[in-house]
């Protein structure tokens, strides 16, 4: 079955058997899509074969089975993907990265995948609604509270175990736009003060033009030059008990070694603080690794 510059197609209920032998006989069992809007086959398991060239939405319903999700493309999932915003719970299915999404109120949170991406893993939970704002899944800013470290400004509530990956990134390059991020001790409580003397690994902001490593109130690492918007990735190994600094995707410290208490950290969670009223950071991965 071929479809060409179609706008929605629906195919339903089809038993589908081989015809004579011929140059289309291999697609008799098949379905061939091109420019195709919206493309969904109901109760039609024979239909096995698919090629699949610029179809937006890709449906599979087969009331026999479960698990059969409204969209499955390669690459991540947004609204785009649809003529009208999905309702929150869609669920969708990156099958190249193997990752599943769902559609909640404030957008499209993921799975952990199998392969790199760019994906958002975990949404921030704002400890203090009265200082700052979540926008998008992503964005932290500090929008109220004034100046001054003292105040958690962000959290992660999930509590990870041994090793982690965290990718930031910091959108403005404003003088005094002071964000730290980093790793705490889950055992500090949702509400703890990620002031010098408790962040554990960290990643600080500074001007919008230098990335540090900060232990405590020590300076592990840095600075290292950055241009606003540039990826940082920080990377924990807890079994060799060190950690890895990209910048831009660039390498800036490989297997460096961690302080020994950072190593002997069970459990811990992402958490932030943010200097001054307007400063904000862009989490873009915390999972473990």
């Amino acid at each position: 079955m071929t479809f060409n510059e179609c706008g929605v197609v629906e195919v339903a209920v089809i038993k589908a058997t081989a015809g004579a032998p011929g140059p289309s006989d291999k697609w008799a069992d098949g379905i061939i899509a091109n420019n195709v809007e919206s493309l969904t086959v109901t109760d039609s398991p024979s239909l096995r074969r698919r090629l699949l060239t610029n179809v937006r939405n890709v449906r599979e319903i087969d009331n026999g089975r479960g698990g059969v999700v409204p969209i499955t493309k390669a690459g991540r999932i947004t609204d785009a993907d649809f003529k009208t915003p999905p309702a929150v719970g869609t669920i969708g299915v990156d099958i190249v990265n193997k990752r599943i999404y769902a559609r909640m109120p404030e957008g499209w949170l993921a799975t952990a995948a199998m392969s790199a991406n760019d994906d958002p893993t975990f949404v921030l939970s704002n400890v203090t609604p009265a200082n700052g704002q979540v926008t998008n899944s992503v964005r932290y800013a500090k929008i109220a509270g004034g100046t001054g470290w003292g105040t958690t400004t962000a959290n992660l509530m999930q509590a990870m175990v041994g090793s982690f990956r965290m990718r930031v990134s910091f959108p403005s390059a404003a003088a005094a736009n002071f964000v730290r991020v980093g790793m705490v001790p889950a055992s500090f409580g949702a509400t703890a003060v990620t002031g010098l003397n408790d962040i554990r690994l960290g990643v600080l902001q500074n001007a919008g033009t230098q990335i540090y490593i900060i232990h405590n109130s020590d300076l592990l690492n840095g600075p290292f030059p950055y241009a606003a918007g540039q990826e940082v990735q920080l990377e924990y190994n807890a079994q060799a008990g060190t950690y890895r600094l990209l910048i831009g995707g660039v390498e800036k410290l490989v297997a460096t070694a961690a302080p020994s208490d950072v190593g002997t950290v069970a459990d811990h969670r992402l958490t932030s603080t943010l200097y001054n009223v307007g400063a904000a950071f862009d989490l873009l991965e915390y999972g473990p690794t």
